[in-house]
């Protein structure tokens, strides 16, 4: 998943520990059944965290970070 993400331009994704329950969850309703929702969510956010924190380091001072997408709908985002 992080080599499509980053062949596409955008920063590896990475779930934090805290997220360990979360990502096993959406990952076994995605597999029992078919609805990828809440994984499509999780990868969104953690992908704009990983985003942030990489703009975080190029952007100027006081330049908005992404926040209007973390609450966009991840079907709208395709690699």
């Amino acid at each position: 998943m992080n080599f499509v993400f980053m062949r596409e331009g955008y920063p590896p994704v990475v779930f934090k520990k805290e997220e360990r329950e979360r990502y096993l969850t959406s990952l076994e309703e995605a597999s029992v059944t078919g609805n990828m929702m809440s994984f499509l969510e999780l990868v969104r956010d953690a992908l704009l965290t990983s985003l942030e924190t990489f703009l975080s380091v190029v952007r100027p001072a006081g330049h908005k970070p992404v926040e209007q997408v973390r609450n966009a709908d991840p079907g709208e985002f395709a690699l």
